[in-house]
């Protein structure tokens, strides 16, 4: 079939070939370092949302009813929540976060004026709600799915192991409380603080 063409021909044909490979090759590179860089982009998003919930801990953690002593705070938990809405309404919306932002929200509203009995367990739910968020948000933003090991584990302690610490942290300052307000034994509330320990001592390690 070829050995009927002209020469001027072939060379046209093999030129036409040779683009048409350079051109396919081209192509599936881009994509495939644009796949890359959306995949990275997400993991920045996720990365900002989860450096963002640090003044949502701290106004946590430092009052009530995990501190009883606390003075008025100069930013409440409920302040911090809507700062960290605003200022990354972005990666909210891009990492479908919504409805956990709502339960979050939901729980912290009820850490204001509540009774003292309540305060307790209140103060476990919002933990336990911003563990949740935070696990969501490392999801969605494909920290959890890094394929690099360093930064799998770096990401690992930051998304998965740190909220559960604080998450813990949190609950052996609050259960001596919860535990006053309910009519438990003490042999109960030691092996309560006793598994908290253990657990505080096993995410830590």
């Amino acid at each position: 079939m070829f050995t009927s063409l002209r020469t001027g021909t072939k060379l046209i044909l093999l030129c036409t070939l040779f683009t048409i490979c350079v051109a396919v090759t081209t192509y599936s590179l881009v994509v495939e370092k644009q796949i890359a860089i959306a995949f990275a982009r997400k993991e920045l998003t996720g990365s900002k949302f989860l450096a963002g919930l640090r003044p949502v801990y701290f106004a946590i953690l430092t009052n009530r009813p995990f501190n009883p002593s606390a003075q008025e705070p100069e930013v409440s938990a409920q302040n911090a929540m809507e700062s960290l809405t605003t200022t990354q309404a972005g990666a909210v919306t891009t990492l479908q976060i919504g409805s956990f932002i709502e339960a979050l929200s939901d729980s912290i509203v009820h850490l204001g004026p509540t009774s003292q009995a309540r305060e307790p367990a209140n103060g476990l739910d919002v933990l336990a709600k911003i563990e949740e968020l935070a696990a969501r948000a490392g999801d969605s933003s494909n920290l959890t799915l890094d394929t690099d090991l360093d930064t799998y584990y770096v990401q690992n302690i930051v998304v998965d192991q740190l909220p559960k610490l604080l998450n813990r942290l949190g609950g052996l300052q609050i259960v001596p409380a919860q535990t006053s307000s309910t009519v438990t034994s003490s042999s109960e509330d030691k092996i309560r603080l006793l598994v908290l320990d253990g657990l505080v001592k096993s995410t830590t390690d």
